[in-house]
């Protein structure tokens, strides 16, 4: 294969860490020093390790590469305007990890420990975003045709795990005899917006949902194409990505108003499809694309700092 600039810059061992410093200077103009963002960083730096270790375990790309954590972490950095937001930078976080356990249950269908800290994790998540739990049949679903480990007791270990963060918090709200915030947590799950208004959005919240949509076509159409050079094991992988985007870009569709938690998930499960297309193709329409696409991301992200930073 010959190694284009896309080849070179995937393939690099200098990649990682000067996306990383890209990254830092992204959240210092977005106000990591003068908004006091440090947890969110926290949580976020946190994600983006554990999306590098997702592509470890799972030889998600089939030759040295760290594009999969690079693709996060600049795909994020166009989302500069999610970065306040505490309760998105921590369920994003633990989804990532949620991935982590899941994908270790592959073939395996007494794999109760791993499914429950997976779902314990998505169950984490949901105190901080409850409609993260829209995903739950998702989960199930790709347990069962993907991840080929869904049984009667992986669903009960699941399910488990989903309610267990729950447990401890009934336990508070009845020594404090009080169950309303219980209650309040649980309201905005039935919070369907019709009709749909698309025009509420802002243009930064636009622009990354489009670059997003580019990205997620062009990982999935290459991947398709090209998924047979993969193990079986990465292509059903690969394809729980595939789904879990579709199904977020669906609910982008019809439920805009959830964005910054859809923004997110999008940017989790397209990371590793516009990785994979970035990493392993090498013809000069690629090598153009990768262009495009970083001079795209260049120019969404220093739009979306500049209205972050100087909304006025």
């Amino acid at each position: 294969m010959r190694k284009l600039i896309q080849n070179k810059v995937a393939g690099s061992r200098m990649t990682l860490p000067v996306v990383i410093v890209y990254t830092i200077g992204v959240w210092l103009l977005g106000g990591l020093v003068t908004r006091q963002l440090w947890l969110q960083f926290g949580c976020f730096a946190i994600a983006g390790y554990l999306m590098m270790v997702l592509n470890n375990q799972n030889a998600l790309i089939r030759i040295y590469s760290r594009m999969v954590a690079c693709a996060f972490l600049v795909l994020s950095c166009a989302a500069c305007f999610l970065m306040p937001d505490i309760r998105g930078n921590i369920m994003q976080m633990f989804v990532v990890a949620a991935y982590l356990f899941l994908f270790q249950t592959y073939q395996d269908r007494e794999a109760v420990g791993f499914t429950y800290y997976g779902f314990l994790m998505l169950g984490l998540a949901s105190l901080a975003c409850p409609h993260i739990l829209y995903f739950t049949p998702m989960f199930w679903l790709l347990m069962g045709t993907n991840l080929l480990s869904l049984s009667w007791r992986t669903w009960f270990a699941s399910l488990f795990g989903l309610l267990t963060p729950y447990w401890f918090a009934s336990a508070w709200l009845v020594y404090q005899a009080d169950f309303s915030p219980l209650i309040s947590h649980f309201s905005p799950l039935i919070d369907f917006q019709f009709p749909i208004r698309h025009a509420n959005l802002s243009t930064s919240i636009l622009s990354v949902w489009g670059l997003l949509a580019i990205c997620s076509t062009i990982g999935i159409v290459h991947y398709v194409r090209k998924s047979t050079y993969d193990s079986i094991r990465v292509r059903l992988l690969y394809s729980f990505f595939i789904w879990m985007d579709l199904f977020t870009i669906a609910l982008m569709a019809f439920q805009p108003q959830h964005y910054d938690m859809l923004l997110r998930m999008m940017i989790l499960n397209t990371s590793p499809l516009i990785a994979h297309f970035l990493t392993l193709t090498s013809t000069k329409i690629t090598n153009v694309a990768f262009y495009v696409l970083t001079g795209l991301i260049l120019i969404i992200t220093a739009y979306n700092v500049w209205n972050t930073s100087f909304p006025f």
